[in-house]
Order: C-alpha cells, then structure tokens, then sequence
C-alpha cells in the first residue's frame, strides 16, 4: 500500500469515490508508514489510531449509504499541535502544556469534520509557534524527510515533514511570519498562509494574534485549494474572520487564464543564485501565457523585519502571560495567592 502513501489528496479521494479503496484501507495505509518511519523522522507527536480508524469507518459507511459529505470525506489530515480537537491533548510542544486536553474543536476542525475528513494525529512544532527549525520542541527534533541531517524548517516542520514523508495527504499549519512557507520550501511540500482573516483562528494557540494564520500544507496547488475552501469561514467566534461567503479557490484552477501583471520586487533578488533563477523560470513560463512581468520596488520592504519583530514579540508576551500556572498548566505548591 506504500503506493497510496504518496498520492495527492485528490487522487485519493477519486479513488475513495471509485471504491477503488476504502477510507480504512487508506488510513491503516497511513498509519503502517507512521509506524514504519516516524521513530526516526518525528513528525508526530501522537497520532489516536483507533479513534483515526473509527472515523474513516464512519467514512465508508456514509458513502456506502449514499450520503458522502464531499471530496475530502474519509481523506486523512493531521494537525499541528497548536490547534484543537476536542478531547486531544494540545500541547504546542511544551512541557508547559503536557498534560493539557482540548475540552473543544477548532473552527477549522469543525469545518473538516463537517467535510468527513479524518482528523488524526498530532504534528510535532517550535514551541509556542516560536522557531524556524521544529528543533525547539519540548519533545522531540523533527528531522527533514530528505536529509536526516538538515531541518524541516518551522515552526510547522512536522506538518511539511509528515506530508513530504508520505505519512499524511494533508495537513493543518499555522502561519505568522513564515511558518507554513519556510518549511514547505524545505521540505518540498505546497504551503501557503492565506489572508489575514480568510481562516477563522478561534482554537489556535497563537503566538502573535494580529499576524497568525491557520494554512494548508499538502503535495499539490489543487489540493491545497481543495483544503482551503473547507477551512475558510467567517465565523462568529473569531472577531478578526471576515464576514461574508469565500470565493471558493479550487474552481479558479480550471478557469481560463487571466493576463495578469505580475511584479517581481528588485530588492528580493541577489542573494541565492539558483532560487534566483528558479523564479525567473517561472516568471517566463507566466510570461509565454501572455502575463505581463514587470520589475518593481518596494523601498520600504528593509523595514518589514524589524517591524515584525517589536510586533510579534509584543502580541506574543501577552501570549504567553495566561500560562502562568494559575488558569492553565502546572501550579507551583508554593504559591499562595495570585501575587504568589
């Protein structure tokens, strides 16, 4: 079954349609590779097999009785451990939060669950979303599925991993200033961070609450698309969701072509040579589909660093401040009164 391991979401999910396989075949498919590599890789921080094979039982039964919720229904998709499921442990790789049950699900859950989607497993991170390795778990150092001796990237490393690994089709990661992007690239897997406020972020953990983003990872454009149209809501629970109905992403891939103009900022050029290149190439290609590819300057873009980090570390400090062993986590015996 080690073939299935490697399909895209969308390939499986023609073939569940197809009854070429069934939801359990896939799942159990998912977790023998799980079993077979992640001792070594640790993608995973914990993955519920039984509850993992029930749900795509569930799966099998909707669609032999006709009543199949979509494209992703029976898909598998793990989660990086900043976002609830209910009665899963929610961790954000630190000991701080070991012990810590989800007592709810995250909107994005929600909506994967109303899709039929297998929601298994949790995804190894930087601790608090708070890195650009996954080497900063409390747990475990996730290892890229390349090269054993170089990083998956972060603070989503488990999600890119577990995807480019072949352990899960698709997975759930959290962006703030590049982490769903920079380990896709390491890892190379399809990751995007969609516009502020396309995903509702009630049940994520954030590490900084005006820059956070929950985003697809997955093997191809098309499914990350095909996640994205489920995930993204409003949603009353979250003040920063926009209102209204999505334009739903997948259809746009078979729409005809747009005559775009496409800038290509000057300032993002001169330093890898060979990615350099590589979006030059690809700017050609848009470019032989009629595209008109401009250079342009952004002169303020040296600021955008700076400015990120006096923000993010500002939301990120009262973050964290309702970790204080009070409301959550361990209390210490000393302390008497909240002073204490």
């Amino acid at each position: 079954m080690d073939d299935l391991n490697f399909k895209t979401a969308l390939e499986l999910s023609a073939m569940l349609a197809e009854k070429k396989i069934s939801a359990r075949e896939l799942m159990q498919a998912q977790l023998d590779r799980i079993r077979k590599i992640d001792g070594k890789l640790r993608a995973f921080l914990s993955v519920d097999e039984d509850d993992a094979l029930a749900q795509a039982d569930a799966a099998d039964a909707r669609r032999a009785a006709g009543t199949t919720r979509g494209p992703l229904d029976g898909v598998p998709v793990a989660v990086k451990d900043n976002i609830a499921v209910n009665g899963q442990p929610l961790s954000c790789a630190s000991k701080i939060l070991e012990n810590f049950v989800s007592p709810y699900d995250a909107t994005v859950i929600e909506n994967l669950k109303k899709a039929g989607a297998t929601i298994f497993g949790r995804l190894n991170m930087d601790e608090f979303a708070m890195g650009s390795s996954t080497e900063n778990s409390a747990f475990a150092k996730t290892a890229n599925p390349w090269n054993a001796d170089c990083v998956p990237g972060g603070s989503s490393g488990g999600s890119a991993a577990a995807v480019a690994a072949g352990l899960t089709p698709l997975a759930l990661g959290t962006d703030t200033g590049g982490s769903i992007r920079q380990p896709a690239s390491f890892c190379g897997a399809v990751g995007f961070k969609p516009t502020y406020g396309t995903v509702s972020r009630y049940g994520t953990a954030a590490f900084a609450s005006s820059l956070e983003q929950i985003g697809p990872m997955t093997r191809s454009v098309a499914d990350a698309a095909a996640l994205l149209d489920v995930i993204a809501s409003p949603d009353a629970l979250d003040s920063t969701a926009l209102p209204g109905a999505r334009t739903t992403a997948f259809p746009q891939l078979s729409a005809p072509a747009k005559k775009w103009k496409i800038g290509l900022p000057k300032e993002f050029f001169g330093g890898d040579s060979e990615i350099d290149e590589a979006v030059k190439k690809a700017a050609a290609w848009f470019e032989a589909q009629g595209c008109e590819i401009r250079e342009i300057s952004l002169p303020s873009v040296d600021l955008a660093i700076p400015t990120y980090y006096v923000i993010a570390m500002a939301e990120a400090s009262s973050n964290l401040a309702r970790y204080d062993g009070i409301r959550y986590t361990r209390r210490s015996a000393r302390a008497t009164d909240a002073v204490d």
